[in-house]
Order: structure tokens, then C-alpha cells, then sequence
């Protein structure tokens, strides 16, 4: 016992804590090249919402037009990738700042959010 002085140095275990994810996995983490039928099957599984409506939905028959229409699988064989992804988006993104109307403008960006959500690519490029 010790009264007086100072207290002996116990060391101190060094236990690291597991890194969590900052995110949950993006569409591609998970899987680094997605085929058309997959990708579609797991866009389903997502949310729907429409992010900034207020609680619109598409319908599956919507987002699965909105998956042929903006991503070109005859060209990648019926694949997409990471980085076709994100050529499709910024492409989405210019359509959007070059739209006419505002109707329009309006139209693209709540397709390129609702990409972006299921994607997992929200400020991601």
C-alpha cells in the first residue's frame, strides 16, 4: 500500500476495436460487376421512394424502364459496372442541367437520386 508518492503504472491492454463500415455496402462492394437480371432483382429489393418527394414511390415496373433507359447493357454484354455506373450518372447529371424546362430538370433528378441511392453512389463522383 502506498500512502504517500505516486500510484504504479498498470499497462493497459491494447485491444483494437473493429473498424464499422462508414455506410452500409454499396451495390458495388458487394459485387464489383452486376448482370442486368441481378441488378434489377436488387434494385427491387431497395426503397422505392422517391428522395425529396415527400413520399412518392415508382412503381417496379418504373425503376426497371429507368435501368434499361439509362444504362447501356447492349454495350457491356449485359453487364454494368462500377464505372459504367458512374458514366451513366454524370451523363444523367448533364441531361439534368442541360433539361429545357423545369418540369424536366425536375424529372431527371429524381431519377438520378433514386440511381444514386440504390447504387450506393451519393457523392461518390
Amino acid at each position: 500500500m502506498i500512502i504517500f508518492g505516486k500510484r504504479p503504472q498498470v499497462p493497459s491492454p491494447s485491444v483494437k476495436k473493429p473498424k464499422q463500415p462508414a455506410s452500409p455496402l454499396s451495390f458495388f462492394e458487394e459485387k464489383r460487376i452486376w448482370r442486368k437480371s441481378m441488378a434489377k432483382r436488387k434494385f427491387r429489393q431497395g426503397s422505392r421512394l422517391i428522395p425529396g418527394t415527400g413520399g412518392m414511390r415508382y412503381s417496379h415496373h418504373k425503376m426497371d424502364k429507368i435501368l434499361d433507359e439509362r444504362f447501356s447493357w447492349d454495350i457491356h454484354k449485359g453487364f454494368i459496372s462500377r464505372d459504367g455506373a458512374i458514366r451513366s450518372l454524370k451523363k444523367l447529371r448533364r441531361e439534368e442541367f442541360n433539361a429545357a424546362t423545369g418540369e424536366k430538370r425536375r424529372e431527371l433528378k429524381r431519377e438520378r437520386l433514386v440511381l444514386e441511392e440504390g447504387f450506393g453512389l451519393k457523392g461518390k463522383y
